[in-house]
């Protein structure tokens, strides 16, 4: 299954860093999400040191620490790495499958496109 974005790839990481946090806290969440937040968070530990994902994991119902996020992967020049995108299209994906009731409650809205495909097509307000 794959996930395509219609967001800005900066937008979608920090939604999924949201989603990643959230689900974390759940009951419902599986190793294969916390495995998938593990990763997000490393590869931008390692390729953007300066950015702070700790703003949106402390509360990740909120639109504003997103675009906190979002932001400073912005300055960071992080919506051009591929992998990070992938790595967070995988995120969401994780979150999706195992704890959908996540996405609602961060405010990514999720929709299946085909058997095969899901699309993010937007992060609103909670």
């Amino acid at each position: 299954m794959s996930l395509r974005n219609i967001l800005h790839p900066v937008t979608m990481v920090a939604a999924a860093i949201a989603a990643g946090a959230a689900a974390g806290t759940t009951d419902t969440a599986k190793q294969v999400v916390a495995d998938a937040y593990r990763s997000v968070k490393e590869l931008i530990a390692r390729r953007f040191r300066s950015v702070d994902v700790g703003v949106v994991e402390q509360q990740p119902q909120s639109p504003a620490r997103r675009a906190v996020l979002a932001e400073e992967l912005s300055h960071a020049d992080a919506g051009a790495d591929e992998e990070l995108a992938a790595a967070a299209r995988q995120l969401l994906l994780m979150v999706y499958q195992h704890a959908p009731e996540v996405t609602d409650a961060v405010g990514v809205q999720v929709r299946r496109v085909s058997a095969t495909e899901l699309e993010i097509s937007a992060c609103t307000s909670r």
